[in-house]
């Protein structure tokens, strides 16, 4: 079984629906010795939580074979789910809780379970890691190449109107 470092982290702020990037690093040795590292990101407008269970997913369905993984994330929620076992469980209740109910987001843990039942996950909440600076920095980055790209469609949009607004009718 290969043993992974898996790190991933995103840009979201409190469980109102929001858009935000997320970035995610696979790393592990090779039989050769060689560290080898896949990096992927993603933007998604959704809850804070669903966010991150769908990057979670995501990052997984990368991997081809059963492994070993050390998680590093900065989601209490996917922290506090993985640390306690709870997915198990609430796979064996018919995706309930200990009280009965429906989980919330089952339709992202039913899915994302597949994805995560070959593995063994190790997981840390960990603000900080071997990848949080240049994570932060490429979301930035990116966020500003999106926010840049809004502000020039927004420009061109209205240019447009201008153009349309000064056309005599019948044109």
């Amino acid at each position: 079984m290969f043993e992974v470092n898996a790190y991933l982290s995103a840009d979201t702020r409190g469980p109102a629906m929001q858009e935000a990037w997320f970035a995610w690093v696979l790393e592990c040795k090779r039989r050769n010795g060689q560290t080898e590292t896949r990096e992927g990101f993603g933007k998604l407008t959704d809850t804070e939580n669903r966010i991150n269970i769908r990057a979670f997913g995501i990052m997984l369905a990368r991997l081809r074979a059963p492994c070993r993984i050390n998680l590093y994330t900065n989601s209490r929620h996917l922290h506090a789910v993985l640390a306690n076992g709870w997915l198990a469980g609430w796979a064996e209740n018919g995706w309930k809780n200990s009280s009965g109910k429906e989980i919330k987001n089952r339709d992202l843990w039913e899915g994302s379970w597949e994805w995560i039942k070959p593995h063994e996950i190790i997981q840390a909440l960990e603000k900080e890691h071997a990848y949080s600076s240049w994570m932060r920095m490429e979301i930035k980055s990116r966020t500003e190449k999106d926010r840049e790209w809004s502000e020039l469609q927004k420009k061109m949009e209205e240019t447009l109107n201008e153009e349309k607004a000064g056309e005599p009718n019948g044109s």
